[in-house]
């Protein structure tokens, strides 16, 4: 029987759950593009069943860990240190690349993991030299001077000897990393934009319609849901105003917001027939689909797949310890194609009541028609799956000279 071709992919998955997400949509497009493709996924998130594997995708779960109050990484469940958590993890990883053999490695977001955790797999697929070593990285990391401190730290030996290519799931119209970032040309040569990676996003897209009903429905929701308190909390005192202009109200908690916290919000809307709190959903596309607006934290999945079926969207960042939705925000309020609701916009109902009628009353984003895409999920595999073969019929050095070809 032929061998399969093997693809490894990683996510450290300390906070919320975008990069599990990506990860498991490009593992989706990967197998539906190729049947002889195996793609193993390894992830430290919690809740890894949340995302169902398709065939020809398996999951390794991590001992998970997440970050403290004051945005320091510590172990979610095992208790005690961080290093020993760290070392079980780094482990595990080399173990699965020293039996898996992958002809793809595929890191999302942290080049050496959490603790450079990374770094003993990375050193052993390189020195094997038989594996395409990628990285996978959202739009934007943080504040842009941090982001490039960080990934100036990694230019040597990281980026320039143990990877062989960068995908950015984004487009360097809203961030340039190599121009913002300062990126030498070498590691600059390397990158390769594929666009926004959106789950079930096609290569084009119908223009979503509105609602069609004559009745305003607000979808709010705070992604995994585990720093979503205020925003919810806040917007649930709002809809239940006589301020609120909606028929239907649906919000989300998140399948990573505690229980006390989502049993609060429950009760703040339980006597507002027009208000339906869900603690979490498998279907969050469909209710965006029947929003007029939906308002939402800054995180990556959150921002884009709304943007990706193009509805009015109100982003509430979350500024520490990153500024990465802070950024993603303003830049995208710039650019026309979202508002933005600070802290102090959630105080007050009639400051929330302001921001809400200015956004209705103004046009749907267009972002397609500022030259984004939305199947950066699909264009990543198209890659991944070039090098794969390439690695797995000749050599790798000749998959990487074709693809740059």
């Amino acid at each position: 029987m032929k061998d399969p071709v093997r693809i490894l992919l990683y996510s450290h998955d300390s906070f919320g759950l975008g990069h599990l997400r990506r990860n498991m949509n490009i593992a989706r497009s990967l197998v539906q593009a190729s049947p002889e493709v195996n793609v193993l996924c390894l992830t430290g998130s919690p809740r890894p069943d949340l995302f169902p594997a398709a065939p020809g995708v398996d999951t390794v779960k991590l001992p998970s860990i997440t970050k403290d109050e004051n945005g320091h990484y510590v172990p979610r469940d095992l208790g005690g240190r961080l290093q020993p958590v760290l070392e079980i993890r780094g482990q595990a990883i080399k173990s699965v690349c020293a039996s898996f053999r992958p002809h793809v490695f595929l890191v999302d977001h942290a080049p050496t993991g959490i603790g450079d955790e990374l770094l003993p797999a990375l050193e052993t697929v390189h020195r094997q030299g038989d594996t395409a070593v990628m990285l996978g990285m959202r739009d934007i990391l943080d504040s842009p001077s941090r982001a490039k401190a960080e990934l100036q730290a990694k230019i040597d030996p990281v980026l320039r000897e143990l990877y062989h290519r960068i995908i950015v799931y984004g487009d360097r119209r809203v961030f340039d990393f190599e121009r913002e970032c300062e990126l030498p040309p070498d590691i600059g040569e390397k990158i390769r934009y594929v666009g926004y990676a959106c789950h079930g996003a096609g290569e084009h897209p119908v223009r979503s319609a509105p609602n069609g009903t004559g009745r305003k429905h607000l979808l709010v929701h705070a992604g995994g849901g585990e720093d979503g308190m205020f925003l919810l909390q806040s917007m649930a005192n709002y809809v239940c105003s006589a301020q609120s202009p909606f028929d239907q109200v649906t919000i989300v908690g998140g399948p990573l917001m505690d229980d006390e916290h989502k049993l609060s919000i429950a009760t703040a809307v339980a006597d507002d027939a027009r208000v339906e709190f869900l603690s979490t959903t498998p279907s969050m596309e469909g209710h965006i689909r029947r929003s007029d607006l939906v308002v939402a934290m800054g995180g990556y999945n959150s921002v884009y797949e709304v943007l990706c079926q193009e509805k009015k969207l109100l982003i509430h960042p979350r500024t520490y310890p990153r500024r990465e939705q802070d950024e993603r925000a303003r830049r995208l309020e710039s650019m026309g194609l979202a508002g933005v609701l600070r802290e102090n916009d959630l105080i007050e109902p009639r400051r929330i009541h302001a921001r809400v009628v200015a956004m209705l009353q103004g046009a749907p984003p267009q972002p397609r028609d500022r030259g984004l895409v939305f199947d950066g999920g699909v264009r990543a595999a198209q890659r991944i799956l070039a090098l794969a073969h390439g690695a797995s019929h000749t050599s790798l050095q000749a998959a990487l000279a074709a693809e740059e070809a």
